[in-house]
């Protein structure tokens, strides 16, 4: 858990970096996209094992340069060679989520997850998104995710808020109530 808890730590720094410098030279859309391919690679099956296994920094630094050969810029390269000289690549990941929440803040991004027992229509969809931004300010994206444990009704997960309005959430209560 510390190995975890660390990783997270790191990333944030080294993407709070990247994002401000990407802000500054205009070109966050290309700091995603290599973070997000680089991210790609890093965790395919037949490329983490080579990652994760100590080969030396020569090794991982020359494959990943010639996967990304045709997209890396000079910049990306020395990020690159910091990130695998001061905690290797597999870092890389947690930067790139951390550089996404980063983007989506500046943006005023709102992500809404909802989980249903069932594909919701547009206009439900619709509904949901109207009720939300009578609530909170942002441009809202909405991801939704079918979970058939749920039997009926959404949960809604906004940040940190969380509205469960399942049927399984309320029978919960009803029981917690009679004993």
């Amino acid at each position: 858990m510390i190995f975890m808890r660390n990783y997270i730590t790191l990333s944030k720094i080294y993407a709070n970096a990247i994002f401000s410098y990407s802000l500054k030279n205009k070109c966050t859309l290309y700091w995603h996209n290599m973070l997000k391919l680089t991210t790609n690679i890093i965790n395919n099956n037949k490329m983490n094992s080579f990652f994760l296994n100590h080969h030396s920094t020569k090794e991982q630094f020359d494959v990943l340069i010639n996967l990304l050969d045709n997209y890396i810029s000079f910049d990306f390269k020395n990020f690159i060679k910091i990130v695998l000289y001061n905690r290797g690549l597999i870092i890389i990941p947690y930067i790139f989520k951390q550089f996404v929440k980063l983007h989506d803040q500046y943006k005023n991004n709102i992500i809404v997850n909802i989980e249903s027992a069932y594909k919701l229509n547009k206009s439900q969809l619709f509904n949901i998104r109207k009720i939300i931004s009578k609530k909170i300010t942002g441009n809202i994206k909405i991801n939704c995710k079918i979970n058939r444990f749920i039997f009926a009704g959404i949960i809604i997960n906004i940040e940190n808020l969380i509205l469960d309005g399942s049927l399984l959430n309320k029978l919960n209560i009803l029981k917690k109530g009679m004993l």
